[in-house]
């Protein structure tokens, strides 16, 4: 993939909905990041739900919304909300981190939802980002099943 500066990210961005089209590459995004969100291997839990027949699920879904970032026709980030109100992954390319994609989706994200309020399980990896977003940490770090998250929410 190339690696675009700065400017000329805002050359091409483009955020729009997911389709069943992207989820080869939205489940191959996750699977290169999954790393950061679990601890040593991956639970099959979690491995079930990042198969392509879950994101087709999910994508098909009236309970969940997916928002694609794309550069160039990449897809660079993505984001799936579930009910309107619980970030359910928010992931981006490691080569495009830190770049405000993620802070793009999350916006637009908000703007597409009736609440003010939205919870997400966070890695720990993606903590600081939440909070940069305006989310407060709740409770203490969990460990469900070989996945390590915080819990977080915004809004009150």
């Amino acid at each position: 993939m190339k690696n675009l500066s700065m400017n000329n990210l805002a050359n091409s961005p483009l955020i729009r909905n997911a389709t069943h089209d992207d989820i080869e590459k939205m489940k191959n995004l996750v699977l290169s990041l999954v790393h950061l969100v679990c601890d040593e291997t991956m639970p099959d839990w979690f491995a079930d739900t990042l198969s392509e027949k879950s994101f087709f699920t999910r994508i098909s879904s009236d309970d969940f919304k997916h928002f694609i970032y794309e550069i160039n026709n990449n897809i660079v980030g993505f984001v799936a909300i579930k009910n309107d109100e619980h970030i359910y992954h928010l992931f981006v390319d490691k080569a495009y981190q830190g770049r405000g994609i993620a802070k793009a989706l999350w916006q637009h994200t908000k703007s597409q939802s009736s609440y003010s309020q939205f919870s997400v399980n966070s890695s720990i990896f993606a903590v600081n980002v939440y909070k940069s977003f305006g989310f407060q940490e709740i409770g203490e770090i969990q460990n469900y099943n070989g996945l390590v998250y915080q819990q977080m929410q915004y809004g009150k």
